[in-house]
């Protein structure tokens, strides 16, 4: 493994993820980052992780740096709507919405539906 290598860490943080090992997949994308901080890609899944761990600040932290990077990061926006509405903050959820809708539509429509559990 090359320790000074941002890939290297996503891939690791990625393996780590599948095995659901969170504070290991938490620990490799922040050393992802810390080598290519504008990786967006590593901080929606840090942003998982950290949902995982049950760590919803900085899971909304990373979730929010992923689409700063990248805009139009669908999947980022979701999950952001997703855990706002954990918060209990549908206005926010909502507003993820009304940018999915012109990223993605099927994933505009299921955030939407958990919206309106």
């Amino acid at each position: 493994m090359k320790p000074d290598n941002a890939d290297t860490y996503t891939q690791l943080g990625l393996a780590y993820e599948a095995t659901a090992r969170w504070a290991d997949v938490t620990a490799s994308f922040e050393k992802s980052i810390k080598l290519k901080p504008d990786n967006a890609f590593a901080y929606y899944h840090l942003g998982q992780g950290y949902e995982k761990l049950d760590d919803r600040d900085s899971a909304l932290t990373a979730y929010r740096e992923a689409i700063r990077l990248t805009p139009n990061y669908a999947l980022a926006h979701y999950a952001l709507g997703v855990l706002q509405i954990s918060l209990g903050d549908s206005d926010a959820a909502m507003a993820e919405y009304e940018t999915l809708i012109n990223l993605n539509k099927k994933l505009a429509d299921k955030l939407l539906e958990r919206i309106r559990d």
